[in-house]
Formats: structure tokens, C-alpha cells, sequence
């Protein structure tokens, strides 16, 4: 009986990892879609979406979805990505310019771009759970990532320890690069967003 129950644990987790693996090439097939620059903000909803749906006990038929999802959002989530990314490096950049002038704005500034990075790392789950403005998808992070604080702080390391692990094994990044990271996102993130909408029967 124990032998038994192992190898259905060891099935389970060969699934799992099949499916991380399947659908890492889906993102990084509809990431090329969109010629890399278009393609990689809604290809990553999509990848988001399923993952969000999978917590949530939903319907994770993707083949078919994937595509339309990836339709749906190239405007806007091209709209919403680029504009973050184009914030963070107006930010990084004014830490880097603050540094030569000042120290202790300097530190100022770095605290609070590090803060603005861990509260940013919950919109993805919120984007594609929620309906909301881009002020309010912040507001709704700044609530969770405070109210929450384990939630986040072992969220944030889960998503170093990856860092970490892709760096020393560089090889599995073609077949976990996008699929892993998000998988570990949405499960805390869903997990600190059902636990708020619990508390304030959302």
C-alpha cells in the first residue's frame, strides 16, 4: 500500500512537472508570436490566467484559450507592462542619479523603490483576477502585501530561491523559465487575495 501511494505521489509531481514544461512552451510560443517585444506581457497573462483558474478549482482547458486570452489582452497588457517597466527604470534611474548627490536620499529612495518592487509583484495575480484601474491594482497590492506580511515575505524568497536555482542550472530555463515563477506567484498571491476577500466577505 505504501509502495503504491508513493508512486501515485511520484505520478502526480511527473504530471505536474510535464505540465509546467508544456505550458513554459506554450508562453515562449505565443512570447515569439508576438514578436518577443508584443508577445511576452500578454503570453504571460495567459500563462497567469491558468494557473489563477487551476487554484480557484476552474475549468484549465488552455490549448484553445491560451490563444484567445493572448487575442484579448495585446493591447492592454502591452498597455499596463511596458508603462511598469518604463516606471521601474525611471525609478532605478533617479536611485542611481540620487546617489551621487546625496546619501541618505539616496537610501530613502532605494527603500522605497524596494517596497514599491515586493508591493508590485502582487498586481500580475490581481490583474487578471480582478477588473480594476491601474491606481486601484496598486492600492489592492499595498493592502495585501502589508495585511499578509508571511504570505509576502515567503513569496518573495520563493521567488529568489528561483532566481537562484536558474542561475546555477542554467538549463532548465528554456523548459521553466516563465511557467514556475508564475505557478509560485499565483499561489501565494491567490492565497493572501481569497484570505482578504474571507475577511471582508468579498
Amino acid at each position: 500500500m505504501q509502495e503504491t501511494a508513493l508512486m501515485d505521489r511520484l505520478l502526480l509531481v511527473c504530471q505536474w512537472i510535464y505540465k509546467l514544461f508544456l505550458l513554459n512552451l506554450f508562453w515562449l510560443g505565443y512570447t515569439l508570436l508576438g514578436l518577443g517585444f508584443f508577445g511576452i506581457f500578454p503570453a504571460s497573462v495567459a500563462l497567469l490566467t491558468f494557473f489563477r483558474d487551476e487554484f480557484l478549482g476552474k475549468n484549465t482547458e488552455w490549448k484553445g484559450r491560451f490563444f484567445r486570452i493572448f487575442k484579448k489582452e495585446l493591447v492592454k497588457s502591452n498597455l499596463y507592462g511596458w508603462s511598469f517597466v518604463f516606471a521601474a527604470y525611471l525609478g532605478f534611474n533617479a536611485v542611481s542619479e540620487i546617489q551621487q548627490l546625496n546619501s541618505i536620499l539616496w537610501l530613502v529612495f532605494l527603500v522605497g523603490t524596494c517596497i514599491l518592487l515586493v508591493v508590485s509583484v502582487y498586481v500580475p495575480a490581481l490583474y487578471v483576477h480582478y477588473h480594476l484601474s491601474p491606481l486601484a491594482y496598486m492600492k489592492a497590492a499595498f493592502i495585501l502585501t502589508f495585511s499578509f506580511p508571511v504570505i509576502t515575505g515567503a513569496k518573495i524568497v520563493s521567488l529568489l530561491f528561483l532566481y537562484y536555482l536558474f542561475s546555477v542550472f542554467p538549463a532548465f530555463l528554456p523548459f521553466f523559465l516563465a511557467s514556475l515563477p508564475s505557478w509560485v506567484l499565483i499561489v501565494f498571491s491567490m492565497s493572501a487575495i481569497k484570505k482578504l476577500e474571507s475577511e471582508f466577505k468579498i
